[in-house]
């Protein structure tokens, strides 16, 4: 089963007897439409289907058009790697179509430093891409079933995924709202960057975040100096890493430079209003328009190599 992006040639995108055409194909071979982006996307449906479906669906295209089969085959792109969230520095990467929430370590003394009922940040990811004329965003605010006061949606994570501050009743209630795939609270391990991690490999999964954990708490009297991203400014914050023994400077907006032991890590990665921390080499990371430290892009998992929206 993979996710599909149809790209059609423009004419055809634009026309409204060929999409509801290619709509009756899908129905036909028994493809899932995860969302239908209408007449004059760069591509008007995102599916779900299998390599028998998509060969059901080539076949009735091409005596449809008299196009080459090849050539219909090209409009079906793999996008499996809607469902792949890379934590900030590549620190840790989670295939969100194998893990589901409840899989994520979270070891003794990792867990939030939060109460059920106070809001924190989680993860919302959609089944497809989100855009302009999405309604899944507005319906995280919008929508009557959620408890009061209405989620706070941060910003987008990636294509698929947003970051929401709301409490655990929420998240419950979100899960079923209509295109949502996942909702995982943003632990302590997708707050830590590549380098407070293991010198090589791949941290993927449940071990790959062991492996960082394990790798963040060596050493806990070492000194270090950390770039610090933060959600939400909190004026306390500064005095308690002094009280803890850490030293601050400010980064920029809505970041921190602490030094102090290792053993800090773990206590700002456990703090709410913390988004992502890292080793503050050279100066600190360059940082990206989310906040986060920029990394180069992890090669997809799908057939396909493009990954662009």
């Amino acid at each position: 089963m993979h996710k599909i992006k149809i790209r059609m040639p423009d004419a055809m995108a634009r026309d409204e007897a060929s999409l509801k055409h290619v709509a009756a194909g899908l129905a036909s071979v028994g493809a899932r439409v995860l969302f239908e982006y209408g007449a004059g996307s760069g591509f008007p449906f995102f599916v779900q289907a299998t390599d028998s479906q998509l060969d059901a669906l080539a076949a009735r295209l091409t005596r449809l058009y008299q196009n080459p089969v090849e050539q219909v085959r090209a409009w079906f792109q793999y996008a499996d790697d809607v469902d792949v969230l890379e934590s900030v520095g590549l620190g840790l990467i989670v295939d969100t179509g194998r893990t589901r929430p409840d899989q994520l370590p979270v070891p003794r003394g990792w867990t939030l430093a939060a109460g059920p009922e106070q809001p924190v940040y989680w993860l919302v990811h959609f089944a497809a891409p989100m855009f302009g004329d999405s309604p899944w965003l507005a319906s995280l605010q919008h929508a009557p079933a959620l408890a009061s006061p209405a989620p706070v949606v941060l910003v987008d994570w990636n294509a698929t995924t947003a970051v929401v501050r709301m409490s655990a009743v929420q998240a419950g209630q979100v899960r079923r709202l209509p295109g949502v795939d996942w909702v995982g609270r943003y632990e302590a391990a997708l707050k830590l960057g590549r380098s407070l991690g293991p010198l090589s490999g791949c941290l993927e999964g449940r071990a790959g975040a062991a492996r960082l954990l394990r790798s963040a708490e060596a050493l806990p009297e070492e000194e270090v100096e950390l770039v610090v991203g933060l959600f939400e400014s909190n004026p306390k914050l500064s005095k308690a890493i002094i009280a803890q023994g850490g030293a601050v400077s400010e980064g920029g907006e809505d970041m921190l430079i602490v030094k102090g032991p290792r053993r800090l890590i773990r206590w700002l990665a456990r703090r709410v209003e913390v988004r992502f921390l890292d080793v503050a080499a050279t100066g600190g990371p360059a940082v990206d328009g989310l906040g986060s430290p920029v990394s180069a892009p992890r090669a997809p998992h799908s057939p396909s190599k493009e990954s662009e929206f």
